[in-house]
């Protein structure tokens, strides 16, 4: 396991430097780890070199300290990659980002386009959720804990025929969510519901592929297609029969529709 130390924060990650000159960057969503990735690793990583990591309260990554109940905000996810792409020496990268990690690589895009090559926005939009919606579940998990939304997530997370057909994996990422660091999951979500780039991402200058989900419950396909729409140099392409999580239910497409877009 590799940890760098970036905002005061250890931050857990994998770089696998395979001497190429493009690397793929991870970003993964709330209540999960970089493992929602192997399998579009194991598919990519012959064609660059992939550097994953866990955001802040996720994992094995520290918790961000705020002071005077000052919320997170996404641009300060956003300075946590930029520390560890500079500690690893890393200029500029592909970066893939799910939901949150989209929104994230959003914010590359728009402020920090001299690190980007390229952007990869899955099942994500600029304004994820509204303020009220945001509310409601933090107030449900203050109170309850995270396992209390558990299953209702996992039904947005997941097709039906993933809930079918592979129910020992639903159990593994329902127990994945529930374990969750509740402070980092409640900061990522206070950020969540600030957040709002709506009329930001028509700057966003480099070519960008929007992936999303035909059953996607919580970012919608009509939601990713009209962010597609406002990004100059964008590509939008909706995965069949997918939720809110297609890196996992099918990580070849993925990974097979990212290596069409980088060619």
């Amino acid at each position: 396991m590799n940890f760098k130390n970036i905002n005061k924060i250890s931050v857990h990650y994998e770089y696998i430097d395979n001497q190429r000159d493009r690397t793929f960057v991870f970003i993964n969503s709330l209540g999960t780890d970089f493992r929602i990735w192997d399998g579009v690793v194991e598919v990519l990583k012959n064609h660059g070199n992939i550097l994953r990591y866990d955001k802040a309260g996720h994992g094995l990554s520290g918790i961000r300290k705020l002071e005077g109940g000052t919320p997170s905000e996404i641009s300060d996810y956003a300075s946590d990659l930029i520390g560890l792409l500079d500690e690893l020496q890393i200029e500029k990268a592909i970066i893939v980002g799910l939901s949150i990690g989209g929104v994230i690589a959003q914010y590359m895009g728009i402020y920090h386009p001299e690190r980007v090559e390229k952007l990869v926005l899955s099942n994500t939009a600029p304004r994820v959720g509204s303020e009220d919606s945001w509310n409601t579940r933090i107030n449900v998990v203050e109170n309850k804990g995270i396992a209390a939304i558990a299953d209702t997530v996992m039904k947005v997370w997941f097709s039906e025929s993933f809930h079918q057909q592979r129910p020992n994996e639903l159990n593994g990422y329902k127990m994945m969510l529930s374990n969750s660091n509740v402070i980092g999951y409640l900061q990522a979500c206070e950020a969540l519901k600030l957040n709002d780039l709506t009329n930001k991402i028509e700057q966003i200058i480099r070519p960008t592929l929007c992936l999303g989900g035909s059953v996607d419950g919580s970012t919608p396909p009509e939601l990713v297609k009209t962010m597609a729409d406002k990004i100059p140099n964008s590509i939008y392409i909706l995965i069949d029969g997918v939720g809110h999580i297609p890196c996992v239910e099918v990580p070849d497409s993925v990974a097979n529709h990212i290596l069409n877009f980088v060619k």
